[in-house]
């Protein structure tokens, strides 16, 4: 009897560690695996940004491009072409055209941007900025 519920607490502790991710450190998305935004340039709240200005965008951790992409929203809207330094944590953004002068710029990486460990960024990051003339 006695070995029988020594068992059944072995498994039930199993489970809730498999339920929970595991032991801190080894996949726990709360233990520091998940990417974040270090750094947005133009900075948050900059004024008189250069009209041909590239944004930059700095994580934590090496991301996967195409979540990464396709998470990076610019309003109003600029077309541009994206490049990455080599171990993918920073991400350029070149507009295709010069910006328009005396506006406020929203750049937003949204959740669906996924490190290269698979991991998302918890909730959206934001920048906002305003053009020269």
């Amino acid at each position: 009897m006695r070995t029988t519920l020594l068992q059944l607490l072995v498994l039930v502790l199993a489970g809730l560690a498999i339920s929970s991710g595991g032991a801190p450190g080894c996949g726990d998305p709360e233990s520091g695996e998940r990417p974040d935004v270090l750094y947005f340039y133009p900075n948050n709240n900059a004024t008189g940004v250069r009209l041909n200005q590239n944004i930059i965008v700095d994580f934590s951790k090496p991301m996967d491009r195409a979540s990464t992409e396709a998470a990076f929203e610019i309003e109003p809207a600029v077309p541009g072409v994206f490049t990455w330094n080599t171990d993918y944590t920073s991400l350029n953004f070149q507009p295709s055209e010069d910006l328009q002068p005396n506006t406020e710029y929203t750049v937003t990486i949204t959740n669906e941007a996924r490190g290269e460990n698979g991991y998302n960024i918890d909730g959206g990051r934001v920048a906002r900025w305003t053009t020269g003339s």
